[in-house]
């Protein structure tokens, strides 16, 4: 596991989070343009300011859903397996499963899509993308589905996205090479305490970003139109008579 500056001046990243699936492709995103500011243009002060800005829009809401999905992999746990922790923890009145082989984001997501639709169907070592929406359950039964999130509107919740997910990782990742101060105010400053403010049914909620863009452009009038057209027409005619001698000139072409 390392990340590099290759001869020819290129950022090489390998088994860092440039390049894993299971954290969230704006984690992906910052380390790729931290990694660049500090390895290949060997600017700290940029990777700071660049990394506060996607963490500010991050807590504030505005990033992009797409870039908080993970994924992760159902491992040993088969359908067979998945039907049955669903029917177990729907017996029990839970969320999630008892085994060893239930636990993990993805596994106990698989549970909540069984008891949705039982003819969903699943491989040992499927990877199936997940958000995870706020609440004060555990963070494994916190997890869900993209698209159900997204159909009901659930709200996600950055702050863990931001707590859990990226600063850990980034924290081992850029120490190295920033300097105290850098550090502190990367990973202490006022980006990481802002609160999001994005009004929709509620706050932070992930259909605002999926919503179709249906306003329409206003319709012309056909009056004001027919009046525009009239006005440049007079604007013409003027242009063609001679201002001295009121005589009509004629448009040359």
């Amino acid at each position: 596991r390392y990340p590099a500056k290759t001869s020819d001046g290129r950022l090489l990243a390998k088994g860092v989070e440039t390049d894993r699936r299971d954290v969230p492709g704006l984690m992906r995103r910052i380390t790729t343009e931290a990694l660049q500011a500090v390895l290949v243009e060997s600017d700290a002060d940029k990777a700071v300011r660049v990394t506060a800005a996607l963490v500010r829009d991050l807590l504030r809401g505005k990033a992009c859903v797409s870039d908080l999905i993970m994924t992760g992999g159902l491992l040993r746990y088969t359908g067979k397996d998945i039907k049955n922790e669903a029917n177990a923890a729907a017996a029990a009145g839970g969320v999630g499963g008892g085994s060893d082989d239930s636990t993990g984001p993805a596994a106990r997501m698989a549970n909540k899509i069984v008891k949705r639709d039982s003819g969903r169907a699943f491989a040992a070592g499927e990877r199936l993308p997940f958000v995870f929406l706020a609440g004060q359950a555990n963070q494994q039964d916190r997890t869900e589905d993209p698209m159900f999130a997204v159909v009901q509107d659930l709200p996600i919740d950055y702050q863990l996205i931001w707590s859990n997910k990226i600063m850990p990782p980034l924290k081992k990742l850029l120490e190295p090479a920033l300097t105290k101060k850098q550090f502190e105010e990367l990973f202490t400053g006022a980006h990481t305490k802002v609160k999001c403010t994005i009004a929709s049914k509620a706050p932070g909620r992930m259909g605002s970003y999926f919503a179709l863009n249906t306003k329409m452009a206003p319709e012309k009038s056909p009056e004001k139109t027919r009046e525009k057209e009239m006005l440049v027409a007079e604007k013409e005619a003027a242009e063609l008579v001679c201002y001295k001698c009121q005589s009509v000139r004629r448009r040359k072409g």
